[in-house]
């Protein structure tokens, strides 16, 4: 652990998000590559689909850790090409929270099973960080500003909604039935 992860703020949940698994799915162990389990992190299964929850840290390390909850809970169950884009649109809200925004984070991903399947993702966080007068870094436009677009081409539908001080970008996959 770098002495930067040891000082990261501790978070709680926000209040309004309900623990318990939904009725008629099972509570279901996520474990990590290493089959060690994957921390906070809550799948549960039924017979309509997968439901991962992750809160996640307010470090660098956030998108690769939603990656690693997400490829454990989906693999086996759905194509490749669908985990895959799941993956990447993950790792852009992710990405864009841990950046723009407040903690906490935490991370919803649902696949609903069916013919074709779909994946619904959402990134919740305490809303925009307040952003400094002149900027720390000059950074090239070439190294970002895609994720939007990134999203735009991989799901059906995308945005944002409020509750509160709570901010959830959203984004639905479809499952292809066909390679393109």
């Amino acid at each position: 652990m770098s002495p930067a992860d040891a000082t990261a703020p501790q978070r709680n949940l926000p209040a309004h998000r309900d623990p318990s698994p939904k009725k008629g799915y099972g509570e279901v162990s996520a474990t990590g590559s290493t089959g060690d389990p994957a921390p906070h992190c809550r799948v549960t299964e039924g017979d309509t689909g997968i439901k991962v929850s992750s809160p996640l840290p307010y470090t660098e390390q956030a998108p690769s850790l939603a990656r690693r909850h997400i490829r454990t809970a989906l693999r086996g169950h759905t194509d490749a090409l669908l985990l895959d884009d799941t993956l990447l649109v993950v790792t852009e809200l992710v990405t864009n929270a841990v950046r723009h925004a407040l903690p906490p984070i935490l991370l919803e991903v649902q696949y609903a099973k069916g013919s074709p399947g779909t994946v619904h993702v959402e990134v919740a966080d305490a809303g925009p960080a307040p952003r400094p007068q002149c900027p720390t870094e000059p950074t090239s436009p070439r190294e970002n500003g895609r994720g939007t677009k990134i999203i735009t081409a991989l799901s059906t539908s995308h945005g944002a909604r409020f509750r509160g001080e709570t901010a959830i970008r959203w984004a639905t996959l479809p499952a292809m039935t066909q390679p393109p």
